[in-house]
């Protein structure tokens, strides 16, 4: 589950001038660690004074392969820093690299490719699949095996839904919440209209990207096919009248334990506008695609 909250890129650094350690990076050279596509605009914010910079080839043995200035310093409010900006964006060499700056450090690594976000990507789709509730998941990623089995199998009570209500509705499926295994109709609308979206614009550089656990179901490619687990839930959440319950979960939220270890009973809440909005805005752009 830990791939769910946060994805986090590691680079290791091999050869002696090349190497930057943990001890020699400065913290207060901030770039994007993951990397920048060639053609796009590459920068780091410095929360320190400085005048010129290099870019370093970590495979050349950290020879320069370029050098900037300062740009003016700006101050940013949320963070309380004044940043002085290296912008490269005109380096447009595929490798590894890092930036330094005299009198003040390293930077971390990163990379410039055409492919630098094609992994990430891949590690966030897992990330769903591993977010699969109703279903066993199994998959491994930097070698480790996530997985679990069946869970909340008998979702869902309506006792709660509305006064007089009673018995059970089928709930079954979806993808859990990000930091419990409750289902909310809202909060998967984000990650509907996110991904569809992703979908909608990108769809010729999606398609033919292999995802780590999923496969095409049919004439829908595994990304479709990932999305649609979930929409298939929040079909399940729309009630004969057309309201829309809000979320279904337990009556508190859970310990700290694998899902199909999570027996509390679940129950549908009342409808909500919020979630009957949503309800439509996911549908509709999942009818278009």
């Amino acid at each position: 589950m830990l791939l769910l909250k946060k994805t986090a890129a590691a680079l290791v650094f091999t050869g002696a001038l090349a190497t930057v350690s943990a001890q020699s990076v400065d913290q207060r050279i901030r770039l994007n660690t993951v990397g920048f596509l060639p053609g796009f605009p590459k920068q780091a914010s410095v929360a320190a004074e400085f005048t010129t910079f290099m870019l370093r080839d970590i495979d050349d043995g950290g020879r320069r392969v370029y050098s900037g200035a300062a740009a003016e310093p700006m101050y940013n409010p949320d963070t309380r820093d004044t940043l002085w900006i290296a912008d490269f964006s005109d380096f447009t060499t595929p490798g590894r690299y890092y930036i330094y700056i005299p009198d003040v450090g390293n930077s971390p690594a990163f990379t410039i490719a055409e492919s630098v976000f094609t992994e990430p990507y891949r590690a966030v789709m897992l990330g769903f699949y591993l977010w699969r509730c109703g279903a066993a998941v199994n998959a491994s990623h930097n070698g480790r095996t996530y997985s679990h089995a069946v869970c909340h199998a008998g979702d869902g009570g309506l006792q709660y839904y509305e006064p007089g209500a009673s018995g059970k509705k089928d709930g079954t499926g979806g993808w859990h919440d990000a930091g419990d295994y409750n289902k909310y109709t809202v909060n998967s609308g984000a990650a509907v209209a996110f991904t569809l979206k992703a979908w909608e614009n990108f769809w010729f550089v999606l398609k033919d990207t292999p995802l780590i656990s999923v496969s095409d179901a049919g004439a829908l490619p595994a990304f479709l096919a990932e999305v649609k687990h979930n929409l298939d839930w929040v079909a399940k959440m729309q009630f004969p009248d057309g309201r829309v319950s809000h979320k279904l979960s337990t009556l508190d939220f859970g310990g700290n334990v694998m899902p199909n270890n999570e027996g509390t009973e679940r129950y549908f809440a009342p409808w909500s506008t919020a979630a009957t909005g949503s309800f439509a805005g996911q549908m509709a752009i999942a009818a278009r695609l």
